[in-house]
């Protein structure tokens, strides 16, 4: 795989919803510690209609337009997590792209090359997860099935996955044991035994707009929306998340 033919393009798959803000800190740490080293980023958005108070899709798309001039958006009108990536999945036209779901910051910097190097190990590597916990100690340190924490996939792989994909199910786990990906292996970015590279910033997000996410075997798989808070702690909730919000803007800039 040629470095430099790589760095000439690089489509980003999003599954998004109604939240710009946390978008925006998400593409942001991206751009910063990873995405700035092509010469074209493409941005295949899907926004789902997931969120409370004023934002709209528009907003979402507008905020992916700040950080690129070539951007795909779709906007269904039912929120649905596996149709979201099965869609962005069909969009992709770079040999390898990354898969970014809207609530994830990069705190540190990635190397496309040791990227590369990580995909070349071995022609089987499928992806390369920037993980959201320390690395095992194994070298190379390797998991066992597809992760959907942001990853640099290979286009081969999901053109053999998406022929097989249900959208009734988890996108991550309908994967898990389907013998025509068994050749396929899936790879940690970074050394064994490494901290974590990504901060998982919607979990705040969730608490203070009361959604869950789906439970094993619901016939949606999406956000659902949970039990309505008292006043008090829904001003915990938002006080904490605002300090999240501006602490970790502060961090990334």
């Amino acid at each position: 795989m040629n470095l430099e033919a790589v760095r000439q393009k690089l489509d980003v798959v999003i599954t998004a919803t109604l939240r710009p803000e946390v978008l925006d800190l998400t593409l942001f740490s991206f751009f910063k510690h990873f995405l700035h080293q092509f010469k074209e980023t493409r941005l295949i958005v899907n926004v789902d209609p997931l969120g409370r108070g004023q934002p709209q899709a528009s907003d979402v798309i507008n905020v992916c337009r700040r950080y690129s001039a070539r951007v795909v958006s779709r906007c269904p009108t039912t929120p649905s997590f596996s149709s979201a990536v099965k869609w962005g999945w069909e969009q992709v036209e770079s040999d390898v792209f990354l898969h970014l779901e809207d609530d994830w910051l990069l705190k540190k910097p990635i190397r496309l090359e040791q990227v590369l190097a990580r995909l070349e190990a071995s022609g089987d590597v499928a992806s390369v997860r920037f993980n959201l916990t320390r690395n095992p100690p194994t070298d190379p340190p390797l998991f066992p099935c597809l992760s959907l924490n942001p990853s640099v996939i290979r286009r081969a792989f999901i053109e053999q996955a998406l022929p097989l994909f249900s959208c009734e199910k988890d996108p991550e786990k309908q994967f898990r044991s389907v013998p025509q990906l068994a050749r396929w292996k899936y790879a940690y970015y970074g050394e064994p035994g490494e901290s974590a590279y990504v901060i998982d910033i919607g979990k705040k997000w969730r608490r203070l707009h009361e959604f869950q996410k789906w439970q094993p075997g619901s016939p949606v798989v999406s956000w659902q929306s949970g039990t309505s808070q008292a006043s008090a702690r829904r001003m915990f909730y938002r006080l904490k998340y605002t300090f999240f919000m501006l602490y970790w803007r502060h961090v990334v800039v």
